[in-house]
């Protein structure tokens, strides 16, 4: 039977249904705050500091960035309610189709169908009180696709929800420009859309609107409508959080600045290169384009979650171990002919490479004898200590040079590398099924590299639900925005009928040093080895002991000074002893 994650621990505030909207109005939290959120426009860097002003420090501007007048310096967003519409659980769904062809022969078996669960146990509440709720308790938490001006909905999750420093990352696909064929899609399957065509016209009046209203004054309008979007992004994110955002090399420039202003240049993380085509857009008067970018910023960048991301290394010659080992332990140099695989290299050899021990920076000085060669760091200072680095050359991991000592890293050590800026390999989107849809393992990398499993996502600017996807399939919480109807139902379909490899946490292994012996083993060693001594001791005649030990150290306590260390160390290892053996404090003794 199909399955699905639960997040059980999470919660979220209580919203009103759509057949109770206006209801809230009467909740004491809707009563109390303000109709209209207010956040300062002005760049990071000029915020509380009454030495900088405007003009003063490198700006973008553009037209109405502070409005007509060139004096609003505040952001003004009315606060609006967000309602439940319906409740999706395709693996319900599935259940349900499932028992219609197969008997049930446990009547209890309808608790898995409960409805209260799937809607967040939104139901359990009186209906009296749940106007006096909304906004004021919270339901079990379950993710979300909203329709509506990703500026309004991110601002209702910040004032009217409480979400601030709740969101773990955001990743933003904004149009790459103002063009129209760039921002809608028409019919569900059908992703030709051109620009100034009639054919191609929304039908959708709220999507003219808000394509005329958004892109009045083009580049212009373009980055007010990102500007006022980051601002708020920046408050629904944690102290760790990140914020992505994908865009082309027409404005990669202009935004870049633009969060350099929200952000804070000191929080600059990455610009992230990535293929997204083999061919590329090609041009008769410019070479073709294969790349786009991923500007990367952290709220705190002394504060920000990273979790490093590897990746296989494809062939040792490309990745510089060009040299062998031979199983008799003899090393030398790959042939020309063996680099380029035009002959094998010989069975059973390793492919090496060596490595500097000594760096620029400050470390240890010393110096070391090799076969009677005295080696030191020279200008520089070695990498490692001198028991490391006996340890070392006791195990034939160096190649002695004239005047240095190297390290030999053989590729298996190892056989990845840590991602870099430059993503290549991906291409497009399989099956693309929008007008616009970036490669899942683009997003997965960024989500990989900045969130942890229950983490709660953003992406306000939905499309095809690529973002929402690829957090459903690595246990993510997610919230997913857009204006239009027609990529909220691709999103939906998407995810709908998507399947997953059922993936489960991997457990930490906690290790301990061993006293025996000096090595480290796993806590679960040692629990196993404390169930065999139980079985050897019974706990009667371990109480006794202890018993008998603790009574020792009280006599010894009266005879000598409440002070004296020896009897708070044997006081220590009596109990050090029972807590080993048993895991838990003794009981008192009468």
């Amino acid at each position: 039977m199909p399955k699905s994650y639960k997040h059980s621990k999470s919660k979220r505030a209580h919203i009103p249904s759509k057949e109770e909207a206006g209801y809230e109005s009467a909740s004491q939290k809707v009563k109390e705050g303000p109709e209209v959120a207010e956040y300062d426009k002005t760049p990071k860097y000029f915020q509380g500091n009454p030495v900088n002003h405007r003009g003063q420090d490198p700006e973008l501007w553009w037209m109405n960035k502070y409005g007509e007048d060139d004096g609003d310096d505040r952001l003004k967003v009315d606060i609006r309610s967000l309602y439940r519409h319906e409740h999706i659980a395709p693996e319900k769904l599935i259940e349900g189709l499932y028992k219609t062809t197969v008997e049930r022969p446990d009547p209890d078996q309808l608790d898995l169908f409960n409805a209260n669960e799937l809607f967040g146990n939104a139901l359990e509440k009186d209906e009296l009180e749940k106007v006096s709720e909304y906004y004021q308790h919270s339901d079990g938490w379950s993710n979300r696709l909203i329709q509506g001006d990703s500026l309004l909905v991110m601002s209702s999750l910040l004032e009217r929800e409480g979400m601030a420093g709740q969101v773990q990352c955001i990743y933003i696909d904004p149009p790459y420009g103002i063009k129209y064929n760039s921002n809608w899609q028409m019919k569900l399957n059908d992703r030709n859309v051109k620009d100034g065509s009639d054919e191609h016209l929304s039908g959708e009046p709220e999507m003219i609107k808000a394509f005329r209203d958004t892109w009045e004054f083009g580049i212009h309008s373009f980055l007010s409508y990102l500007r006022d979007r980051f601002i708020v992004a920046r408050d629904l994110l944690n102290e760790s959080g990140s914020c992505f955002i994908q865009i082309s090399d027409d404005n990669v420039h202009l935004v870049r600045c633009l969060m350099d202003e929200v952000f804070g240049s000191e929080n600059f993380l990455n610009e992230i290169v990535f293929s997204k085509s083999a061919g590329g857009l090609q041009s008769s008067h410019r070479v073709g384009t294969t790349t786009d970018f991923i500007i990367w910023y952290a709220k705190d960048k002394e504060k920000v979650k990273y979790r490093p991301v590897f990746e296989p290394k494809d062939n040792p010659v490309e990745s510089g171990y060009t040299k062998i080992e031979m199983p008799d332990g003899k090393r030398r140099s790959m042939t020309l002919k063996e680099k380029k695989g035009e002959e094998p290299i010989p069975e059973g050899c390793k492919n090496y490479m060596t490595v500097l021990m000594t760096k620029p920076g400050p470390g240890r000085k010393f110096e070391i004898n090799v076969n009677g060669v005295v080696y030191d760091s020279g200008n520089r200072w070695w990498g490692t200590t001198e028991d490391g680095l006996k340890r070392i050359i006791d195990h034939n991991r160096y190649e002695a040079t004239a005047n240095s000592l190297r390290f030999v890293s053989y590729f298996d050590d190892f056989p990845f590398r840590s991602i870099t800026n430059l993503w290549n390999g991906f291409g497009g989107a399989a099956n693309p099924q929008y007008v616009v849809q970036t490669n899942d393992k683009v997003i997965a990398r960024c989500l990989l590299m900045t969130t942890d499993p229950g983490d709660v996502v953003i992406d306000p600017t939905c499309g095809s639900g690529t973002t929402a996807y690829v957090a459903e399939q690595w246990g993510r919480r997610w919230i997913t925005i857009d204006t239009s109807r027609i990529a909220l139902n691709i999103a939906k379909t998407r995810l709908m009928t998507a399947t997953y490899s059922l993936l489960s946490l991997a457990q930490r292994c906690e290790m301990k040093v061993d006293h025996n012996d000096g090595k480290a083993r796993s806590k679960k060693h040692f629990r196993k080895a404390s169930e065999r001594t139980r079985k050897r001791h019974p706990p009667r005649l371990c109480m006794k002991r202890c018993r008998t030990l603790r009574s020792r150290v009280s006599r010894m306590t009266s005879r000598q000074p409440r002070k004296h260390c020896m009897t708070s160390l044997l006081k220590t290892k009596a109990l050090a002893c029972f807590r080993a053996v048993y895991g838990r404090n003794p009981c008192k003794i009468s």
